[in-house]
């Protein structure tokens, strides 16, 4: 449509620097300020148009960044699509989260911190991604592992993560937790306990 001297808003992207628990490949945890992209809309008659690129490049011209250092917050299966076909975006790291990464994140992210259980035990331990995934264990945590094995505590010996690019991404991908109601309604086991009969 014809927006007169005012123009017309064809679409919208909204950005920004957050502070983030995130998984690497390897399943370490790491404390990042990442750029994130919060938001991305362009109107459905605009859409295929070139218009989204066009935005979406600027954007990274003006942050001076690259695709592959964004955590994209609950992106839609058009915006998966989208970072595929235009920056070549396919492999994700799974977070517990509603962020997505991709492979090379950490590659161009060099402002990050590594959490380990000797430097930083509370956030390892308690960061939202490690109870989807549980604490790993790295090489420069064996020795400790070794000494403390000839003690009275030792350390637990943590499973390895497998193929983590096959764990589903987006919005629809984070863990929810469990509706007592759904339980009811649906007749499923839970924790809600029944009411006693009672005698009249």
């Amino acid at each position: 449509e014809n927006g007169g001297k005012n123009g017309v808003v064809t679409g919208l992207l909204k950005v920004g620097v957050k502070s983030l628990y995130v998984f690497d490949a390897d399943g370490e945890t790491h404390k990042v300020n990442a750029p994130c992209v919060l938001d991305f809309y362009i109107h459905e008659s605009r859409q295929r148009a070139g218009l989204g690129k066009v935005l979406f490049q600027y954007m990274l011209d003006q942050e001076n960044t690259r695709a592959q250092q964004l955590a994209i917050d609950r992106p839609s299966d058009k915006l998966v699509g989208f970072l595929r076909k235009h920056y070549g975006l396919t492999q994700t790291i799974p977070q517990m989260n509603n962020f997505v990464v991709y492979e090379d994140f950490f590659e161009h992210n060099t402002s990050h911190d590594s959490t380990s259980m000797e430097t930083a035990e509370m956030h390892f331990t308690n960061s939202p991604n490690t109870m989807l995934f549980g604490p790993q264990f790295k090489s420069n945590t064996s020795e400790l592992r070794g000494q403390q094995t000839n003690g009275k505590n030792p350390l637990p010996t943590m499973p390895t993560i497998g193929n983590l690019h096959n764990v589903p991404v987006g919005r629809y991908a984070a863990q929810r937790p469990r509706c007592s109601m759904a339980e009811i309604i649906h007749n499923s086991p839970g924790t809600v306990p029944s009411e006693p009969q009672r005698e009249f």
